[in-house]
């Protein structure tokens, strides 16, 4: 796997084009949200309510050895007139 990017903003949650172990970091905004495995059953990507997450900041990277799917977004819920970006980078873990 090579090191594979996401443009993600506030407005929906998308698909990190990512798969298997890896090390996701934050390259261009504060936080990033990233939830492991399917979007709940009905959900909306755009609603921010009711999907498990967790918060990754720049300069933290955090550690994934799993090997499910990664839906991601940028910090701030869908509020009119808030709008973030987000850059999140998954690069492959040699030795898990």
């Amino acid at each position: 796997m090579a090191t594979q990017y996401l443009y993600a903003d506030n407005l929906e949650w998308k698909l990190h084009p990512v798969s298997g172990a890896c090390m996701i970091q934050v390259q261009y905004g504060d936080v990033a949200l990233v939830h492991f495995g399917e979007l709940p059953v009905g959900h909306d990507p755009v609603v921010y309510e009711g999907v498990m997450h967790q918060h990754i900041m720049q300069g933290m990277p955090f550690r994934y050895t799993g090997n499910e799917e990664l839906w991601c977004r940028a910090f701030a819920n869908n509020v009119p007139g808030i709008y973030q970006k987000a850059k999140i980078v998954c690069s492959p873990l040699v030795n898990v």
